[in-house]
């Protein structure tokens, strides 16, 4: 899945702490050469490490045919090349996590190969990136009837973010309802959408899907870990997902899986339809291409959303999904001993509240 963000984060911090490799002056002149040389490149790489052999070849020669056409010539500069040169990569195979970024200075190195890193220490860079996010929580907030809500705007790394997780999970651990804000989360850390997994089903060590690489490495299963009970939302509350186009790769995995596990209802618009982990890689001087080189496989369907994007159970148009979703779990609740305590209460919230609670 694209973890696109994750890493464009992680290079974003990386620049910042001078972890810089420039490779040639910012004021190095733009030519149809430069053009061609990256776009040639550009398929070279594609068909080394895209995630997909045959679809890498495919997306390869499709990029040095408009080479030879001349599609790549008469650039203004550097980011109308990436620009065409991205629209020619989607053309050629309508792949999401496909990105193309302009370094005037210098293209940073290639990021190392994924297969292993979930073996390796985490990165310092992501981690800071992480607890500066607060773990990609937003928002934590009580909302009329007494049902959680929570806006997530990522999966930065978990080793940054669990802690995060767990605390907002006991914050909200006594509504009788939640509603978690996937519509603009754009994906990170396939470890911190296990972390929520776990937290919102029970909390227990299990495999749920695996990486599949183009390398030919051996897989990388993925885990939910064990958690704290205290950190575990309770399984006989409802939890609604709200998604939508801004749903984006890691976030995708978290609706994907809660939704086969049958521990969420998905309210909104289908997400964006990134599956796959990817990593950027340089391309000749001044460009980097973030591309999937491997493939996301459930443990318990088979499958993935990629390129199709997951539908919602219940279809509603991204800016009203809250307000539909804030129903549904008022209903689906209002059975729960707290709606039987202080069913006054909770109408006289409802009624004043009136539903608006879009952020």
């Amino acid at each position: 899945m694209a973890y696109r963000t994750a890493f464009r984060l992680a290079l974003f911090v990386a620049l910042l702490l001078g972890q810089t490799a420039l490779a040639q002056p910012a004021t190095a002149p733009w030519t149809d050469a430069e053009a061609r040389a990256a776009a040639r490149d550009a398929a070279d790489q594609i068909a080394r490490f895209y995630q997909d052999e045959s679809l890498a070849a495919r997306i390869a020669d499709a990029i040095r045919i408009e080479t030879a056409r001349g599609t790549f010539d008469g650039a203004a500069n550097g980011e109308t090349f990436a620009a065409r040169l991205l629209a020619a990569l989607r053309a050629a195979h309508d792949d999401r996590h496909f990105a193309v970024d302009f370094h005037p200075a210098g293209a940073p190195p290639s990021a190392p190969p994924i297969e292993s890193a979930a073996d390796g220490p985490a990165d310092p860079a992501s981690i800071a990136w992480g607890r500066f996010l607060n773990g990609g929580i937003d928002r934590a907030a009580r909302l009329a009837g007494n049902v959680g809500y929570l806006v997530l705007s990522g999966m930065p790394d978990a080793a940054a973010s669990a802690e995060r997780a767990e605390a907002a999970i006991a914050f909200l651990g006594q509504t009788d309802g939640l509603i978690i804000d996937l519509r603009q989360c754009h994906g990170g850390d396939p470890a911190m959408a296990g972390v929520w997994q776990s937290a919102l089903t029970d909390g227990k060590v299990k495999p749920y899907g695996q990486f599949v690489w183009r390398s030919g490495a051996p897989p990388r299963l993925l885990l939910t870990p064990a958690l704290t009970a205290a950190a575990v939302y309770a399984a006989d509350k409802p939890v609604f997902l709200l998604v939508g186009p801004g749903t984006i790769s890691a976030c995708e995995e978290l609706a994907y899986t809660l939704a086969e596990r049958k521990r969420a209802t998905l309210v909104g618009e289908p997400t964006a339809g990134g599956a796959n982990p990817g990593r950027p890689v340089r391309i000749d001087l001044r460009f980097t291409l973030f591309m999937p080189v491997g493939r996301y496989v459930s443990r318990f369907g088979g499958g993935n959303w990629e390129g199709k994007g997951i539908a919602p159970h219940v279809s509603a148009p991204t800016r009203g999904a809250l307000g539909t979703a804030h129903k549904l779990a008022l209903e689906r609740s209002a059975a729960r001993p707290n709606h039987v305590l202080f069913g006054a209460l909770i109408e006289r919230e409802v009624r004043e509240a009136d539903f608006v609670a879009e952020p």
